[in-house]
């Protein structure tokens, strides 16, 4: 199916008729944990599991979901007197764990660290083991950011957002749209690790489809989705999914296999001309003055409204739209994590994970994990 493109110009028009700009707004807040990236549900239906801004993952306890217990973490190095209220100064020593998946038929929790890569831990938790750090083309991983399993084949699939920078670092990543990223592959019948693709721009989020046929992953500074197919005539090419209306982050698929992608935060019309137009960007850089196009970007992009979650069907079609338009309550989103009629939400820059009501749903309590 041909995948048609949503112009910037009617993404207004479509929220205004339906009335979304602000519906985020209604979201519960569950306070007390500081930079909840990606969210995941066990085998059990316990959760949400999250990882933190100090390096550790923990899990919410049932309804209020006003406590939480540690799980996991991904630093051999972590310890309570130098993580504990961690700067970004400190991430390459307490680890900072990004996307969260759980291994439906083990129990597993995989989680993709930003400075230590691929990594697993069992269902009880405690220190996780890495399997992964460098692939076959020799360049280690830097920036780990998100993953995704095939139940059937066990393979993970993952990505890397640079070759150059680390996470730390990462508006120099979004500033000059470098395109060191890579779209990976772990198996672990083999241990090895190969680059499906490489010189992408900021891999970030992606998800299988539900027949496993394709990925679909996020292009962060490209402001778009990019779909790698994995079987059949078109098996290996990348392609557009569609194109957004601010960057994405992470992207996971509901039981339905529709899409549900985290929009960082809309972009003003200009940035987001920016994001499609690289090689302008890039000679803007050239400038003698790329700092002040750095800060000039930075408070565009600070000041393009609240979060927004997207969703999509597997063929690209857009169904829904849900933001913050102030960014008042839901300011930005990492990740938005449908179950059972809930949207869970979280971001690296909150100090709460978000809990949003879906009108498909009527009921009023946030649901208690079996």
């Amino acid at each position: 199916m041909e995948v048609k493109e949503v112009k910037v110009g009617e993404w207004g028009k479509r929220v205004r008729a339906r009335d979304h700009a602000n519906r985020l707004v209604k979201a519960e807040l569950l306070h007390g944990v500081v930079g909840p990236e990606s969210l995941a549900f066990d085998v059990e239906g316990r959760g949400p599991y999250t990882g933190l801004a100090d390096g550790r993952i923990v899990r919410l306890h049932p309804p209020p979901f006003t406590s939480f217990s540690d799980f996991a973490v991904t630093s051999p190095h972590w310890s309570k007197e130098r993580c504990s209220g961690a700067k970004k100064e400190d991430e390459e020593v307490c680890g900072r764990p990004l996307g969260l998946r759980f291994h439906n038929r083990t129990g597993e929790l995989y989680i993709a660290d930003a400075y230590y890569g691929l990594l697993v831990v069992g269902p009880e938790g405690g220190l996780a083991r890495q399997i992964s750090t460098l692939p076959d083309d020799g360049i280690p991983l830097r920036f780990t950011n998100d993953l995704d399993i095939n139940p059937q084949t066990d393979i993970v699939y993952f990505t890397d957002s640079s070759s150059k920078f680390r996470r730390k670092n990462y508006m120099q990543v979004v500033v000059s749209t470098e395109d060191s990223g890579r779209l990976l592959k772990y198996d672990p019948t083999t241990k090895k690790t190969n680059v499906l693709l490489n010189h992408l721009h900021f891999p970030n989020g992606l998800s299988l489809s539900h027949d496993a046929s394709f990925l679909v992953f996020a292009e962060t500074t490209k402001a778009m989705l990019s779909r790698y197919w994995l079987e059949g005539e078109k098996a290996g090419s990348k392609e557009v999914f569609v194109r957004l209306p601010g960057l994405p982050d992470n992207v996971r698929a509901n039981e339905k296999g529709e899409l549900w992608v985290a929009i960082h935060r809309r972009c003003s019309l200009l940035i987001y001309f920016l994001a499609k137009h690289v090689r302008l960007r890039r000679l803007l850089l050239r400038f003698p003055v790329p700092p002040l196009f750095q800060r000039w970007f930075i408070y565009n992009n600070k000041f393009g409204g609240g979060g927004m979650a997207v969703k999509y069907s597997p063929h690209g079609e857009l169904k829904e739209v849900l933001e913050d338009g102030g960014g008042k309550r839901v300011a930005s989103i990492s990740e938005a994590h449908e179950r059972d009629g809930k949207l869970w939400i979280g971001s690296v820059l909150s100090t709460h994970v978000a809990v949003y009501q879906l009108e498909d749903d009527r009921t009023s309590s946030i649901p208690t994990p079996m």
